[in-house]
Formats: structure tokens, C-alpha cells, sequence
């Protein structure tokens, strides 16, 4: 999850004006959804030979036109762990780039294909981007589409340089 948010701030990045309010594309991901709305997801990582899979819930629990408020919850070796409430805001601020050690990254590749998500056929757009930082590059991939709460259905990332490590994220069901 964080590998897309980091890819969503880099596109923001590259379109936005500092200082502007733009709209916050992972509250419109959620905005055609009703309180309840939920989506699933499988995720594996590996990163030094480990192995990590967890499932993850997030669920539409509030809805407003300045937040979504969503709550994620996490099994992750037959344990439970406690849900967590995150607000996404409709709007965001973007900053102009201060650090001159901000990753490099080349402009996001993209297009669309339908692919099997959960036992589904989905109409998904897809983005892949690179960035580099630290003697590490990053490939990310993520699919959305409209039809699943929260947008995003699937998401690969591969790490190489000084580390290495591989995750992904697919949707394995939904309720709208």
C-alpha cells in the first residue's frame, strides 16, 4: 500500500502547482461508494529471504464531502490484528519539491486491459512507474478500477540495487 501511495505522489508531483488544492484521487476511488463498502486483498512480500503474506480489509466506514474514512484490517499468520480507522481527505495540498535528493523518477508508462480479478472480469487502468533512490530501483505497477471500493484491484512492485525485494497485492473479493 505504500509503494501506491508513493506512486500516486509522484504523478501528483509532476502535475500540481505548489501550494494548489487538487482533488485526492484515492478519495475519488471511494466516493462512489456507500458506508460498507468493502474490498479484500492478498499480499505477499519478499525481502531477504523471507516470505510475508497477510490479508487485508478495507471497508468504507464514513463518507462526507471533505473525507472518506475508511477502516483496514489485517490476519496475517492465523492472527487478527487489530483494525485500524485511516480519514483520506477530498482535497490535498501539494508542496513544491524541497529536497534536491527527492527520488528520481521517469514519467509513468499506462494503459488499460481487462484482467481476472477475484474470480471477476475487470476493466482496469494501469500505471508503471520507476523511481531511484539510493542505489535502489523501483518498478511499480498498479491496476485500478471503478467498479471496486477504493479503485485499486491489483499492484506489483520489484526493488533492486543495494536491496531487494518483491511485493504484491491482488483483490480477491468485494462488496459495493
Amino acid at each position: 500500500m505504500k509503494t501506491f501511495l508513493a506512486v500516486v505522489a509522484i504523478i501528483l508531483s509532476t502535475v500540481a502547482v505548489a501550494g494548489a488544492e487538487v482533488d485526492n484521487p484515492e478519495y475519488k476511488n471511494w466516493s462512489g461508494f456507500k458506508a460498507g463498502a468493502w474490498v479484500k486483498f492478498k499480499m505477499v512480500s519478499e525481502a531477504s529471504g523471507t516470505k510475508t503474506e497477510l490479508e487485508q480489509t478495507v471497508k468504507l466506514v464514513e463518507l462526507t464531502p471533505a473525507k472518506a474514512v475508511v477502516e483496514i484490517g489485517m490476519v496475517t499468520g492465523g492472527n487478527k490484528l487489530p483494525a485500524q480507522k485511516r480519514e483520506i481527505p477530498a482535497k490535498l495540498k501539494t508542496e513544491a519539491a524541497k529536497d534536491a535528493k527527492a527520488p528520481k523518477a521517469s514519467k509513468p508508462a499506462e494503459g488499460n486491459e481487462d484482467i481476472d480479478v477475484g474470480g471477476k472480469k475487470v476493466k482496469a487502468h494501469w500505471v508503471e512507474s520507476t523511481t531511484e533512490t539510493g542505489g535502489n530501483t523501483t518498478v511499480a505497477k498498479v491496476w485500478q478500477a471503478k467498479a471496486v471500493p477504493g479503485g485499486t484491484v491489483k499492484m506489483e512492485a520489484r526493488t533492486t540495487g543495494t536491496v531487494t525485494s518483491k511485493s504484491s497485492m491482488v483483490a480477491t473479493e468485494w462488496k459495493e
